[in-house]
């Protein structure tokens, strides 16, 4: 009896499950319905304090589809991810998160698209983050301390052939 109630109040504390695409990128839910109703899903659910980054591989995603993975944004694109970024941190997002780590792969062990972004690009979303007081960035520290801000994104291996349900990651 005592290990079915310390299990029921482990249980208790476990965020709720998501499909595993809207768990990792949000997916169509957001595109549909905005990172606010999303958030206001979880709202409730959790027996924790938390804060939610909004993720540029999740604005690649939904803005460019499969563009998102071994191609440059365009400005119209930038433009559309940064107004997704301003409505998701006015929604609740408490700032921005990217990487270019080697190691940041998706489901699918394919490249996360915040891999495949310029340095202009990441840039520009995080200037669009500054206009907001009081949010955050996140980026590997080890990437900025290794990584001289006028190189593109490290690509030391070629991408391998990945089927996924946003785009075949592999280099063209």
């Amino acid at each position: 009896e005592r290990l079915r109630r310390v299990e029921a109040a482990r249980d208790s504390l476990r965020a709720p499950r998501l499909p595993k695409r809207q768990a990792v990128v949000g997916g169509e839910h957001v595109a549909q319905r905005g990172f606010g109703q999303w958030l206001d899903q979880l709202d409730g659910t959790l027996a924790i304090n938390t804060g939610f980054m909004v993720g540029h591989s999740a604005i690649r995603r939904l803005v460019m589809g499969e563009r998102s993975i071994g191609h440059e944004s365009t400005p119209e694109e930038l433009e559309a991810m940064q107004a997704l970024l301003r409505k998701s941190i006015e929604e609740g997002g408490f700032g921005f998160s990217s990487s270019w780590a080697r190691t940041h792969n998706d489901g699918d062990r394919c490249e996360v698209p915040s891999r495949h972004a310029t340095l202009a690009e990441l840039l520009e979303l995080c200037r669009a983050t500054g206009r907001h007081a009081g949010t955050s960035l996140e980026f590997p520290a080890a990437l900025l301390t290794s990584m001289p801000l006028a190189t593109p994104p490290p690509r030391a291996r070629p991408i391998r052939r990945c089927a996924s349900r946003f785009a075949d990651c592999s280099r063209a």
